[in-house]
C-alpha cells in the first residue's frame, strides 16, 4: 500500500502559496531553526483537512515534495522543524498541534481535521506522539489521525 500511495503523491498536482518560517515556539540558541514551519496551503477556498508533517529531513527546506503535492490535492500543510532529542522533539510536536489548531483557520485550514503526518525516520516520532499517555483523544490539539510513511519502528516508552 505505501508504494501506490507515493506513487499517486508524485502524480499529483503541484499548485500552492508557502508561507515561511512561522514560529510555532521559541528556538533554542543551539537549533535556530527548531520550531519553525512552513505553511503550504492549496489555490482553492477552504476549510481543508490539515496535515501536521514531520519530514524526516534535517530541516524543512530539505523536504518540499510532500507538502506542494499534498496542497495541490486541497490541503493545507505545515512543514514543520523540531529539536533534536527525543523528548524535545516529542514536545515541540503537541506544541506544533497546538499551533496547527490555534492557526489552521487563518490559511482556509479545519482545526478538527487535522492530521499528523511521520515520514521516514520521523514516523517514529508521529507514531509516539500520537499515541502519547500525556494527551488523550479529545484534548486541545491532538490529531484526528495519524499517517505513517516508512517504519516507524520500536520507540522506548
Amino acid at each position: 500500500m505505501g508504494l501506490p500511495l507515493l506513487v499517486l503523491l508524485l502524480a499529483l498536482p503541484v499548485q500552492a502559496a508557502v508561507f515561511r518560517n512561522a514560529s510555532y515556539g521559541v528556538p533554542g540558541a543551539g537549533e535556530p531553526g527548531a520550531r519553525l514551519v512552513d505553511v503550504y496551503t492549496p489555490e482553492l477556498p477552504g476549510p481543508h483537512p490539515v496535515v501536521l508533517l514531520l519530514h524526516g529531513a534535517g530541516d524543512k527546506s530539505a523536504a518540499t515534495a510532500w507538502p506542494m503535492r499534498l496542497a495541490g490535492r486541497d490541503y493545507v500543510v505545515y512543514n514543520a522543524n523540531h529539536r533534536a532529542g527525543a523528548d524535545d522533539a516529542l514536545a515541540d510536536v503537541a506544541e506544533a498541534l497546538r499551533f496547527v489548531t490555534r492557526t489552521a483557520s487563518g490559511y482556509g485550514g479545519d482545526s478538527r481535521r487535522v492530521y499528523l503526518m511521520g515520514v521516514g525516520v520521523d514516523a517514529r516520532l508521529a507514531a509516539r506522539a500520537s499515541t502519547s499517555p500525556k494527551r488523550g483523544a479529545d484534548s486541545p490539539g491532538a490529531p484526528a489521525g495519524t499517517i505513517l510513511v516508512g517504519d516507524p519502528g520500536p520507540w522506548p516508552g
